[in-house]
């Protein structure tokens, strides 16, 4: 098990800017074959030392994987711990980036700086890793040197010509053309004396080729990435009514296609790394996979009866359906696309959310009033945690590992959040919300929980901390699923009556666009 730090970084502002908003940590492993394991820990250093990033993940032989976190605070450090088989072949650069998603310079580490030494963030660059050592000389004895051919004789200079007669002096007054004699020609060059023969020692053998040197710098990237994780910037709503997947262009707000998945389509799930879509479809107890470059279904998955909602953990590549008709969650395996396993949970469960830093699974049993806890090693459930009446949906802020139900409610029973810790399954705190909540999304960089209220049309904020809502925007009609994109930090609400996506800004909090869709989109997901 290696330990790498980076020591605490200073990112206080100068002129009212901080040198790095962002830090990308880039990690690869060399490995042919052993896979390793990395354990990201980033602190946030503001007079006292935080944990506000914690996330493991598997890297696979041959891979490089990428993951980019806010950096908004006066200090930060970095700890990784890796392990596995490709434990020695893993390599890590860390980046720091600024607003505008240029790279900082002075917030650049590499592997070999990685050691918990304090790094100066303010200084020069450092000097790029020494090369690695030359290979041994060769074994065959290297031959004697030649002996330097003679020199040839340098050729004799040509004779000069004879000076001619100085013409007369004029008289004074306008100056006369002076006297000059035409130069003698140039003397031929001499001839050049030929090489010396080379000397008829043998050539020694070339040595080994020498260990390859430490990986270089990485060169700067062009225009910023996907913050966490890589995106296309697509927005894909389930349109229930019309049968089909709406696929929208997050940057103009336009149709790029529709796609004709299953019937009632219901919810959906992205992987971004394997470029892969999945769409419950509860009325013929199928997922559609579609391919994210083509636009197209590759494969429909069998489930259990009314397949709902849908989550994938993008670090072990399992997909979670929980089947209402059929009470259990079917396990799809997204290497081979085929159900791994089946697990029972409670009386009619509808959404799935989870964690792919603890691998914890949460299950809304809307028909049993609690939320199941699966442990996605060995998938199966360790817990059952009472909350509201009729949960929804369920979601994760993966940072400080609370877990967000929305309790739709009936006539009697107010409507609310749940929110859980996801470290003791205890329930922290109930918020009241809107009328009728189902979808819930989260921003875990900004604290943000957004929570669709079906029956009062609009969207309200919690915040993370206060755990209480901050604001109240209105949307569509029957606002049913929520998706975030954790680069625009835009905020995507699909409207079941209105047939429109609402956005929002996740900074104002306030809808800058509505488009059109399918036929009762329900479930938003966001690539």
């Amino acid at each position: 098990m290696a330990i790498l730090r980076t020591g605490p970084i200073e990112n206080n502002p100068v002129n009212g800017i901080r040198p790095s908003t962002l830090v990308t940590v880039k990690i690869g492993n060399e490995s042919s074959t052993g896979a390793s394991s990395v354990l990201i820990e980033g602190y946030a250093l503001n007079g006292a030392r935080s944990l506000y990033v914690q996330e493991l993940l598997f890297i696979h032989p041959n891979t490089v994987v990428t993951r980019t976190y806010f950096a908004n605070v006066n200090g930060f450090e970095f700890v990784f711990t890796v392990n596995g088989a490709g434990e020695s072949q893993t390599n890590l650069s860390v980046w720091g980036k600024n607003s505008a998603g240029e790279l900082v310079t002075a917030h650049r580490l590499v592997s070999g700086e990685l050691a918990g030494t304090l790094i100066e963030v303010l200084g020069e660059t450092g000097a790029t890793g020494p090369a690695g050592a030359t290979g041994p000389p060769g074994v065959g004895t290297t031959g004697a040197t030649g002996a330097t051919g003679t020199t040839g004789p340098v050729g004799l200079t040509g004779p000069t010509g004879s000076a001619g007669t100085p013409g007369t002096t004029g008289a004074t007054g306008p100056t006369g053309a002076t006297g000059e004699g035409t130069t003698g020609a140039a003397g031929p060059a001499g001839t050049t004396g030929p090489t010396g023969a080379t000397g008829a020692g043998a050539t020694g053998s070339t040595g080994p080729t020498g260990s390859t040197g430490q990986i270089g710098v990485t060169g700067a990237t062009g225009a910023p990435g996907s913050i966490f994780p890589p995106s296309l910037n697509r927005i894909y709503t389930a349109d229930t009514g019309s049968n089909d997947v709406t696929v929208i262009d997050g940057n103009s707000g336009s149709i790029i296609t529709r796609i004709r998945v299953g019937i009632e389509p219901r919810f959906i799930a992205v992987n971004p790394y394997t470029n892969r879509i999945y769409v419950t479809n509860t009325g013929d107890n199928s997922v559609a996979v579609i391919d994210g470059t083509a636009n197209t279904v590759i494969n429909r998955i069998p489930t259990g009866a009314n397949p709902e909602g849908i989550a994938v953990n993008t670090t072990t590549n399992l997909i979670y359906v929980a089947n209402r008709g059929s009470n259990n969650v079917t396990v799809i395996d997204g290497s081979t696309e085929t159900v791994r396993t089946v697990i029972p949970v409670g009386v009619l469960p509808e959404g799935v959310g989870v964690n792919t830093v603890t691998n914890r699974i949460y299950v809304a049993n809307s028909g049993s009033n609690s939320l199941s806890v699966i442990n996605g090693n060995p998938n199966t459930v360790i817990a059952t945690i009472p909350v509201g009446a009729q949960p929804r949906d369920v979601e994760v802020n993966f940072l400080n590992n609370q877990v967000y139900v929305s309790n739709y409610g009936v006539s009697t029973i107010i409507s609310t959040v749940t929110i859980i810790s996801g470290f003791s399954n205890t329930v922290k705190t109930v918020v009241p919300v809107g009328f009728n909540p189902l979808g819930i999304g989260v921003n875990s960089y900004t604290g943000r929980v957004y929570v669709a209220n079906e029956g009062s049309g609009t969207v309200s904020v919690i915040q993370d901390g206060s755990d209480s809502v901050t604001a109240t925007i209105p949307v569509g009609q029957f606002p049913t699923g929520v998706g975030v994109d954790l680069l625009t930090n835009g905020v995507y609400v699909s409207n079941y009556v209105s047939s429109t996506v609402s956005v929002i800004d996740g900074i104002l909090n306030t809808v800058t666009a509505t488009i059109p869709v399918g036929g009762k989109p329900s479930g938003i997901g966001v690539y």
